[in-house]
């Protein structure tokens, strides 16, 4: 070669990119930036040797127990997108269709719960028949065709409903139905962030209701087979292990018991990589970081550095959760169709819901026992996070015992405790979200993911962490 050839081009080295958090937004972030395979070089990092964040499946005696989330909605396509894509299109699973069905409990007694309050159009035969509401509460569901839009102002889920439909529906059927899924009281949830649909269609339509309702569209829905909730034949366990194996096979690397110290911008003597994460085996460089942790914890980390973010993180709370699983031999409760029942918080008691598992989902239980899963949030929550499993058995078994009448033993019990098990989207959280996303515009290479931006469920986790990704491969381009 002459002296005069041009020099050929130097192949650029991937983007080294870390992770930080192993639930399951941190290693859809990693799944998605390894596409395709030496896209990247991704490092997850992991605090604890388990990975999955809350979802934990564990099998025992031939029952199959979730001491986190047991499903995911299947209006919301990413998270069966996901499993598809890595194989698992055979192991999904619908409810039961015979068991489809929820109740609630309200002064000693199982009403069924109306369906489909949280999507509309809403049946309002349905909701304005249930003998969950006295006849005054009928009555004012029923005029909710006639009640004006709001302003479109953020306002509480309660006065959202209350507004709509009147105080029961409030207290009896959306109170019960939300404390299990955003962490909070009704009066304290912002209706914008947790139901941002019903805002629009509210605002679109004028009501949430049909007005008439032998519509077509009550009768569809009304004859549609498909089950609301999808989840996975082993365990949603079962997506965590097909995201590690399908990462290791990539080539990202999983550091699993490695807490990252401190994050912060490289010095300028530093290599160009513009970040640095603080180990307790030293300092490494990455030239761009998506944080997959709890909003308090990214907050911690990004505190010295990027105060005005860690000041938008920490405004978010999040509401605690015990789990119990309880396995019995022989048929509980008996003669009652269904997937569970929820209990409305003014209520008084320390159970928010039971899920009769064996009946909700195949191959959960041997055949002829069974399997409920108790469910205790909020203050009752907290009062046992530092308690005896024991004494958390002990408890739901003497609610099983007043509700359902459950006198036998269990043959098998598990409890699962989650300090941080939802966040709580307060009055102001999407204006709050919005300017943390602002700020992190002007730090290239920082991203922030998790149940605490704009949807608490799997989909929603698995639909950041792959915008995430987008937008880095973007910024790389």
């Amino acid at each position: 070669m002459s002296a005069s050839s041009p020099s050929p081009p130097q192949e650029r080295a991937p983007r080294r990119i870390a992770v930080v958090g192993g639930g399951i937004s941190g290693l859809s972030a990693a799944y998605f930036l390894s596409r395709p395979p030496g896209a990247a070089q991704v490092t997850v990092f992991e605090a604890s040797s388990h990975w999955g964040g809350i979802i934990v499946t564990e099998e025992g005696g031939g029952f199959v127990m979730e001491g986190g989330p047991d499903s995911f909605l299947a209006a919301k396509p990413e998270a069966a997108e996901l499993c598809r894509q890595l194989g698992l299109r055979d192991e999904l699973m619908e409810t039961r269709p015979s068991h489809r069905r929820s109740y609630t409990w309200w002064e000693g007694s199982f009403y069924p719960l109306p369906t489909g309050i949280l999507n509309p159009p809403i049946r309002l035969r349905e909701l304005a028949g249930s003998p969950l509401l006295s006849p005054q509460g009928r009555e004012r569901a029923a005029r909710e065709p006639e009640i004006p839009a709001g302003g479109g102002e953020d306002e509480s889920v309660g006065d959202f409903f209350h507004r709509r439909f009147g105080r029961e529906v409030v207290r009896r059927i959306a109170e019960p139905l939300l404390a299990g899924v955003f962490g909070g009281g009704v009066d304290e949830i912002s209706m914008q962030a947790a139901f941002p649909r019903l805002c629009r269609y509210e605002q679109l339509h004028g009501c949430l209701c049909l007005r008439d309702t032998s519509d077509q569209a009550a009768e569809s829905r009304e004859a549609a087979p498909s089950s609301p909730f999808l989840t996975l034949r082993g365990g949603l366990a079962t997506l965590v292990e097909a995201l590690l194996r399908d990462c290791r096979r990539s080539g990202v690397e999983l550091r699993s018991g490695r807490p990252v110290q401190a994050l912060r911008p490289a010095r300028r003597e530093s290599p160009p990589a513009p970040f640095l994460l603080d180990l307790e085996e030293g300092e490494e460089a990455f030239d761009a970081v998506v944080m997959a942790l709890p909003a308090p914890a990214s907050a911690k980390l990004l505190a010295p550095a990027w105060p005005d973010l860690a000041d938008a993180l920490a405004s978010v709370d999040y509401s605690p959760a015990v789990l119990g699983a309880l396995a019995y031999s022989g048929e509980v409760p008996q003669g009652r169709p269904g997937s569970g029942f929820i209990i409305p918080p003014s209520a008084g008691r320390d159970l928010l819901a039971c899920t009769w598992v064996h009946q909700k989902w195949r191959r959960r239980a041997p055949r002829g026992h069974s399997l409920l899963r108790g469910y205790l949030a909020g203050e009752p929550a907290r009062r046992m996070l530092q308690a005896e499993d024991a004494k958390v058995i002990s408890l739901l078994r003497r609610e099983f015992l007043d509700l359902m009448d459950v006198r036998q033993d269990p043959v098998l019990s598990r409890v699962w405790k989650l300090p941080q098990a939802l966040p709580v989207y307060r009055l102001g959280h999407r204006s709050r979200m919005a300017a943390l996303k602002k700020g992190l515009q002007e730090v290239k290479g920082l991203t922030c993911i998790g149940n605490y931006l704009d949807g608490v469920g799997l989909p929603d986790c698995i639909r950041q962490a792959r915008q995430a990704a987008r937008a880095l491969a973007s910024d790389a381009s």
